[in-house]
């Protein structure tokens, strides 16, 4: 190579060399401007161009024996320089880059002093070019750190296994042992992570400070601080997922597998709950949307995994067959598991002899339900034969207490139910020799909140179910009144139905913003509203606390307009489905605004035009249905307009309201605003909404958003 190129190249190299160990010494102390931040942020770019010169210097270092021309020596000075030029240069870029933080972990740590150590082996390489001896050495050794760094950045920008991924099974978390006990977490929140998140979110490879792997990284979040803090209605793990799949920041990345639908909406509705990592899955209510988006990621990522739990033999079908009876079921837990449940129903039927008929499928027999029989010292001596029983519901029972020894050849009883029963803290001593116990409901028994706490203390590995015990003077708050309607648009002559399941409970309520107290409206038999209501009401009852005060707002059907045209555009991120969608009476989710049928305005105004060209048609209000979450930044459009006209060139205005901005609340809400539409029947109408442009201590560069669902004419 020319020796004047040549030094310029080998002076540069050793100045990128000293920037590196500078940089390496004083990293802790460094603070990047924003212009070398861009530079670092080439080192994706350029990482190419060393890989490539110093294979092809490396391939002809080791065929030297084939070349006779005496361009060689020039050849290879000419590589070897490149080579060590770029190598330096990318290191220098991605330890620029690593202030970022946007990864840390092992795998961040092996290729950067790996990268580190390939930019002096090229340098060794540069330097001792002239030393055929030691030219193939260095150079081996540089390919093979080059790999090593090569593996590492790789498992970085698309996690472990990209490249043989394809050939792999799917990728489905490994099975846990699933039990009514296991958390939501752990269950369902944790399986979706591992599969969709943790590739690039562990201990060794933690893309923007975020470990995903264990509940303590969620709980802590990254960079960008807690994954729940509210910077949208769902906080920051939802902002990221429901962002358009093309945006910088939508996760996972477009080219990583994406949450299935009702696995964004499990995070939605457990966030919403709280996010609380140790709610176990028999406190989720029955029939709950949380409960039932729970069980199907559960079958999705457990069950197919799942392997026996039973070892025993299958008891013959025609014995099962034989064993039930009118008062009597026997079935297999499951098609493809030799385990059996027993319930018995009929009290005035049952027999000890009954029992003894299922010894025929003892060891297969793992779930016996007893509840409201008359369970005998003699019934309990049978029980005790069961050796496989992991579950026996004795609620309801004629039990006597001293009985329960009986049970404690029961090694693999993992729960007992003893609600409304005669037995007391004492009788329970004898579970304590049984090594699988994890769960006992002790619910109205005369075991008092002293002598559970003692029991607690003593059986640390179970969970003693109570129930609520309440003190003596203390006053037991009613529970709300329940909603039996199931729209909140009510149709022709549909009035809002309100009930409450304590007999004796008085309903009152408001139809005007206000809280209901003791001279409100009684509720009867159901409330009318004309055009829009939000209705508040609570509960009353001699004896007991006055409920909490729930509120709901009630639309009433309207008639759909000749035309309808917006006139403005909503913002890009929730554009509904066009304008037809805001006059077909189907109303958004509270909080999801990833639903349909929102529709926001923040830069524009609201702007719609309508006709109605019937003059039969008795139309007298209009009311705006929007969403006010404050927390989510939705409010209440500043000031409405409506005007009117026998065409777009002819319009007055006939109406303007401000509405209320109150957000005391922070809980998401639907509300209405209605405008009076005039006395004079018009063909053309003009509605205006603005979105609140500021707030007092709101930072000028939040969005706030007026985010809209339907509109009713009435």
């Amino acid at each position: 190579m020319m020796k004047r190129p040549g030094k310029i190249i080998a002076d540069s190299v050793f100045v990128l060399q000293v920037l590196i160990v500078f940089i390496l010494v004083f990293e802790e102390r460094i603070e990047l401007p924003a212009i070398v931040q861009s530079l670092g942020r080439t080192h994706p770019m350029v990482l190419h161009l060393p890989i490539g010169i110093l294979l092809v210097t490396a391939l002809i270092i080791f065929l030297d024996r084939y070349f006779v021309d005496q361009s060689y020596p020039r050849l290879v000075s000419l590589l070897i320089h490149l080579t060590a030029l770029s190598a330096s240069a990318t290191t220098l870029m991605g330890l620029l880059l690593s202030f970022e933080d946007s990864f840390t972990g092992n795998d961040l740590t092996i290729h950067k002093w790996a990268g580190v150590l390939l930019s002096f082996l090229c340098w060794a390489l540069l330097t001792l070019h002239r030393n055929t001896r030691a030219l193939k050495p260095v150079a081996a050794g540089a390919v093979v750190i080059l790999v090593v760094t090569g593996h590492y950045g790789a498992r970085l920008t698309h996690g472990e296994n990209f490249v043989w991924a394809p050939l792999s099974p799917e990728n489905v978390p490994t099975s846990r042992n699933i039990t009514d006990s296991s958390t939501v977490f752990e269950a369902a929140v944790q399986s979706i992570l591992d599969a969709k998140c943790v590739s690039c979110h562990n201990p060794d490879k933690s893309k923007g400070r975020l470990v995903l792997s264990n509940a303590e990284g969620v709980r802590k979040g990254g960079k960008n601080g807690s994954l729940f803090a509210k910077t949208t209605h769902d906080g920051l793990l939802m902002e990221r997922l429901l962002l358009p799949l093309e945006h910088d920041d939508h996760m996972p990345p477009k080219d990583k597998a994406q949450l299935l639908p009702d696995e964004i909406a499990l995070l939605h509705y457990w966030i919403k709950d709280g996010a609380d990592m140790t709610l176990p899955l028999y406190a989720l209510k029955s029939n709950d949307t949380l409960q039932k988006l729970t069980l199907a990621v559960i079958a999705r990522y457990h069950s197919p995994e799942q392997k026996p739990t039973y070892n025993f033999a299958f008891a013959s079908q025609n014995k099962i067959q034989s064993l039930n009876k009118p008062n009597r079921t026997v079935s297999q837990i499951a098609i493809d598991e030799p385990a059996i449940a027993v319930a018995f129903y009929l009290r005035t039927h049952f027999k000890v002899s009954d029992l003894e008929e299922l010894l025929d499928i003892r060891t297969q027999l793992v779930s016996l339900d007893l509840s409201r029989m008359p369970v005998t010292e003699e019934a309990m001596k049978v029980i005790a034969r069961f050796e496989n029983l992991e579950k026996l519901n004795l609620n309801h029972t004629d039990l006597k207490g001293g009985s329960l020894q009986q049970l404690r050849s029961l090694s693999k009883l993992r729960s007992i139910s003893l609600a409304g029963t005669a037995v007391t803290a004492e009788d329970l001593s004898p579970l304590a020799s049984l090594p699988s116990l994890r769960e006992v409901y002790i619910w109205n028994t005369q075991i008092d909140e002293q002598q559970l706490s003692r029991l607690a203390g003593s059986f640390r590995n179970v969970r003693w179910e109570s129930g609520f015990l309440a003190d003596d003077d203390e006053l037991i708050k009613l529970n709300p009144p329940l909603l039996k309607n199931k729209d909140r648009v009510l149709g022709d002559d549909e009035k809002v139905v309100l009930h409450h399941s304590l007999p004796g409970t008085v309903i009152r309520y408001t139809v005007d913003g206000s809280i209901p107290d003791s001279v409100s409206y009684t509720y009867t038999d159901g409330i009318s509203v004309d055009v829009y209501a939000q209705i508040k009401a609570r509960a009353y009852r001699e004896g007991w606390a006055t409920s909490d005060v729930v509120e709901f707002a009630f639309f009433r059907k309207g008639i759909l307009p000749d035309t309808a045209m917006l006139q403005s555009l909503p913002d890009d991120k929730y554009p509904g489905e066009g304008v037809a969608s805001l006059f077909d009476g189907v109303k958004g989710v509270s909080d999801f605004y990833k639903h349909p049928s929102w529709m926001a305005f923040r830069e524009n105004d609201l702007v719609l035009d309508f006709k109605i060209s019937s003059t039969s048609l008795d139309v007298s209000h209009l009311t705006l249905s929007f969403s006010h979450h404050p927390q989510a930044l939705c409010f209440p459009p500043a000031e409405m307009e409506l005007w009117g006209g026998a065409h777009a060139g002819d319009l007055q205005l006939i109406s303007r309201v401000t509405p209320s901005q109150n957000s005391s609340r922070p809980d998401p809400r639907t509300e209405g605003v209605t405008l009076a539409m005039g006395s004079e029947k018009l063909s053309y109408y003009r509605l205006i909404a603005r979105p609140v442009r500021s707030r007092p201590g709101q930072s000028s560069k939040d969005a706030l958003w007026l985010m809209v669902d339907a509109i009713f004419l009435n």
